[in-house]
C-alpha cells in the first residue's frame, strides 16, 4: 500500500513538472534587451501606427522613430519606443499626447537603471520624467532627454498590468 501511494506521490510531481515546462515553452522568453545604440532594430509603420493609437501620443512632423521593441507576453506585454524629434516641437507633443501635467523633472527611483536601462545608451542630466494611465489597466512611462538644445529623445514605453 504505502509502494502504491509513494509511487502515486512521485507520479504527481512528475506529471506538475512537466505541465510547468509545457506552460512555460509556450510563452515567449523575457529578457533585457542591450541599450538602443546597440540594437538593430527594424521599424515597421504598422507597429508604430499601432502604439500611437495605444498609448493616445500624438507625433509632431519632426519625429523619427529610431527604435521599436516588443517583448514579454500573456499579461506582462512591454512596448519600448524611442522617438527623436525637434526640440521647437516639445510642447506641443506634450500637449497634445496628454502629457501635460504627468511630467516632471525628477526621476523616480531607479527609474534609469530599471525601467529604461533597455532603451538607454546614457543617463540624460536634462529630462522630463512621469507616467501616464491610459485605459484597460495600460500605461505608459515617458522619459524625455532634453540635453541637447536642438533635438529631443522620448523613450516610451507602454505596459499592460
Amino acid at each position: 500500500m504505502k509502494l502504491v501511494w509513494v509511487t502515486g506521490c512521485i507520479a504527481a510531481v512528475l506529471i506538475g513538472l512537466l505541465a510547468v515546462v509545457g506552460i512555460r515553452s509556450l510563452r515567449p522568453s523575457v529578457h533585457l534587451s542591450p541599450p538602443a545604440a546597440e540594437q538593430a532594430t527594424s521599424v515597421n509603420q504598422t507597429d508604430i501606427d499601432s502604439f500611437v493609437s495605444r498609448s493616445g501620443i500624438v507625433l509632431p512632423p519632426s519625429a523619427q522613430v529610431t527604435h521599436y521593441h516588443e517583448l514579454g507576453g500573456w499579461g506582462d506585454a512591454r512596448i519600448d519606443v524611442r522617438i527623436e524629434l525637434a526640440a521647437a516641437d516639445l510642447d506641443a507633443f506634450i500637449t497634445q499626447s496628454g502629457l501635460s501635467g504627468e511630467l516632471t523633472n525628477t526621476t523616480r527611483p531607479k527609474a534609469f537603471s530599471v525601467v529604461y536601462a533597455p532603451l538607454l545608451d546614457r543617463t540624460p542630466t536634462k529630462f522630463l520624467e512621469g507616467q501616464k494611465e491610459l485605459p484597460n489597466d495600460e500605461w505608459l512611462n515617458v522619459l524625455i532627454d532634453q540635453d541637447s538644445p536642438t533635438t529631443v529623445v522620448a523613450y516610451l514605453i507602454w505596459f499592460e498590468v
